[in-house]
């Protein structure tokens, strides 16, 4: 059995799955395999994307790979419809014999032969084929799709470059009010658009949740207080901290 992941954890990097980017078939007489891959966004993480684009490919070796059939979510272009034809128990077991995947814009690509009994996919108004779930063996055996709610599609977050407005002689102010003051930060954004925040040192790039301090990071932003580790008036302790927000907004961004 298997099933396409709906979204990927890869190491301490978190991404979201935007859509069904590519998806391609190999086959001869009957399908013996096909590749999906999905677009995808760094949402958090100070790594940098390793790849834009996540695949999975099931069913056995065999058959020839076809043609791609790509998708460019930018232009609304979209998997439009899922053909499967397959027959029931043909060699003891259930057996696909023919995919054909079309586009929004009327491309498409198929493999195999349509024989058997055959079932069309299509989305709804408020749903997308997203995912595929089935059995495979040599060949693929069998073949089910999933929809997803389109509001449940994320589109990734919109971070802000790394930003140091304070410096910690009283303390490192990184909150959110202080940055919307300087410009970092729109005018028309909330604090409620706040999705998560990023702290390091500003000058050993150390993640904030190693050095051991006592920190704010909540809805109001990012702070250090040195009356909160060890220090007061006069006495520096907090470590020079440099931020990034990242919001569920794109005009959050200045």
């Amino acid at each position: 059995m298997f099933l396409s992941h709906l979204s990927v954890a890869i190491s301490d990097h978190l991404f979201n799955v935007i859509g069904i980017s590519s998806v391609q078939i190999r086959s001869g007489s009957r399908i013996d395999g096909f590749k999906v891959c999905y677009q995808t966004s760094q949402s958090v993480s100070h790594a940098s994307v390793g790849t834009s684009e996540l695949c999975f490919t099931y069913g056995g070796s065999g058959g020839s790979w076809g043609s791609t059939l790509s998708f460019d979510a930018s232009s609304g272009d979209y998997l439009r419809e899922v053909r499967i034809c397959k027959e029931d128990a043909k060699y003891g077991y259930d057996t696909v014999y023919f995919l054909k995947f079309t586009s929004s814009t009327g491309s498409n690509i198929s493999g195999g032969a349509p024989t058997g009994s055959c079932t069309t996919y299509n989305p709804t108004s408020s749903e997308q084929i997203f995912a595929f779930h089935g059995s495979e063996g040599s060949e693929l055996n069998s073949l089910g799709i999933y929809k997803i709610d389109n509001s449940l599609v994320n589109g990734g977050l919109y971070a802000t470059d790394w930003l140091d407005r304070d410096d910690p002689a009283s303390g490192d102010n990184e909150l959110f009010n202080a940055h919307k003051s300087s410009g970092n930060i729109s005018a028309s954004c909330e604090s409620s658009d706040i999705a998560a925040i990023l702290a390091r040192v500003v000058g050993t790039k150390l993640d904030s949740s190693l050095t051991g301090q006592n920190l704010v990071n909540n809805g109001s932003g990012f702070a250090c207080w040195n009356s909160s580790n060890g220090g007061g008036s006069g006495i520096t302790t907090c470590e020079d901290y440099e931020v990034r927000y990242f919001f569920t907004k794109a005009s959050c961004l200045p």
